[in-house]
């Protein structure tokens, strides 16, 4: 994925994945956690995340996990953010330690622009 794209106020969902090892073999997260955060600029701390989540919103790595695969769906409360460009990531915290960041990458909030009669 090289960019993520979303209304605001309006549920979406994305999958991540799959995640690999330092030897590229796709790796079990199913025990694991995935977050995915996003702030205004790189630099910022996580403290400064932007979707209403402490520590990002995490992934459900129940389902397809045991492949690699860390399903998200960031509800409307959650995307309710204000319109503009913004940066995300994706972090790997395996169950027997340590922290990754798998990805970064471009994240665009918008407003729906609907018909009115």
């Amino acid at each position: 994925m090289d960019r993520l794209k979303f209304y605001r106020g309006e549920t979406t969902h994305f999958t991540y994945g799959p995640i690999k090892d330092k030897d590229g073999n796709v790796a079990d997260v199913s025990g694991d956690v995935v977050r995915f955060m996003v702030k205004r600029n790189l630099d910022d701390p996580d403290s400064a995340e932007m979707l209403a989540q402490p520590n990002g919103v995490t992934a459900d790595v129940a389902t397809r996990g045991a492949s690699g695969y860390a399903d998200f769906t960031l509800s409307e409360t959650v995307t309710d953010i204000p319109e503009g460009t913004y940066v995300g990531g994706a972090k790997w915290e395996p169950n027997g330690g340590g922290n990754y960041v798998l990805d970064q990458l471009p994240v665009e909030c918008e407003e729906r622009v609907e018909d009115v009669p």
